[in-house]
């Protein structure tokens, strides 16, 4: 039994030490704008004047982006803002609270809470719960991102403004990866997506189980896009990427739930977040049970 990983997080995330074997098929790419839409620059001069008692952050990249923009405002340090002493401010992962940790801002977790680290956890949160109608709340993402939160709390009548500093697509070299990942091609990637320390693409028929990971609804949209035809043209037979060959590490129980139905006869594994020591456990934990 020899298993295999597939890492299927952005580019600049994809360094993992992990206790299998890895490679790297990144199912999306990430583009920052350069400038905001005027309402969403008005947004934020409104945060930076104190308008918003709540501000939720959703990544890394989007606080990356908003520190940058804040900037152009003169505020260099989360102090230098009036509400700074009474703003609450949470973060959806452990990542991205170090990041705002670094700028000066106080945060909670999910994890603080002894929730989650997911949409579900972050919704279980007491200071998440505790917002009602006339709060103003302003969430920092990506286009089109965490829409169950922000429609969660629009429902309950608060006022919920979101910025979306970056968007999230589909590499156009997907398909074409993919395809290197099975071996169809003996073209390296042009941009050294799979390189000397992970050559294994051509041999994936000799691996199994091979692990998939899926850290939301866009990417596992992006892994059917490739995968689905593969199953549909008979094509993983002669590679190994047979769907009970292939265990899903999922972030969520939603995202779960969605695997597992379109993929009912591969196992999906729900984790609390993409930590490499929860990768690591949930890899054990699944080869565990793993028929040899």
């Amino acid at each position: 039994m020899t298993p295999l990983f597939i890492n299927t997080r952005p580019k600049h995330k994809a360094d993992m030490n992990l206790v299998i074997h890895s490679v790297s098929l990144p199912l999306l790419a990430i583009r920052h704008f350069d400038e905001l839409e005027q309402s969403k620059m008005q947004d934020l001069v409104d945060f930076v004047h104190g308008k918003f008692d709540t501000l939720i952050v959703v990544s890394v990249e989007a606080v990356a982006c908003a520190v940058r923009f804040l900037k152009e405002q003169g505020i260099d340090h989360a102090c230098d803002l009036p509400h700074h002493d009474t703003l609450t401010v949470i973060a959806v992962g452990q990542p991205t609270a170090d990041a705002l940790a670094e700028f000066g801002f106080s945060v909670l977790t999910p994890f603080d809470a002894g929730c989650p680290m997911s949409n579900e956890g972050m919704l279980a949160m007491p200071a998440i719960g505790e917002l009602h109608t006339g709060d103003d709340v302003l969430i920092w993402r990506g286009v089109g991102g965490r829409r169950l939160l922000s429609d969660t709390l629009i429902k309950r009548g608060v006022n919920v403004r979101a910025i979306a500093f970056y968007e999230r697509c589909v590499p156009s070299e997907l398909t074409s990866d993919f395809t290197r990942l099975l071996g169809d091609s003996t073209d390296d990637s042009p941009d050294g997506t799979f390189n000397s320390n992970q050559n294994h693409q051509h041999q994936i028929g000799k691996h199994s189980p091979i692990f998939v990971l899926i850290s939301s609804q866009m990417s596992l949209n992006a892994w059917q896009s490739v995968y689905d035809q593969q199953i549909h043209s008979h094509r993983t037979h002669t590679h190994g990427l047979l769907p009970q060959n292939v265990i899903y590490l999922t972030l969520g129980h939603r995202l779960t739930a969605l695997t597992a139905t379109h993929y009912p006869h591969s196992r999906a594994y729900p984790m609390v977040d993409l930590a490499e020591s929860t990768l690591n456990q949930a890899i054990q934990d699944a080869m565990a049970t793993y028929p040899s």
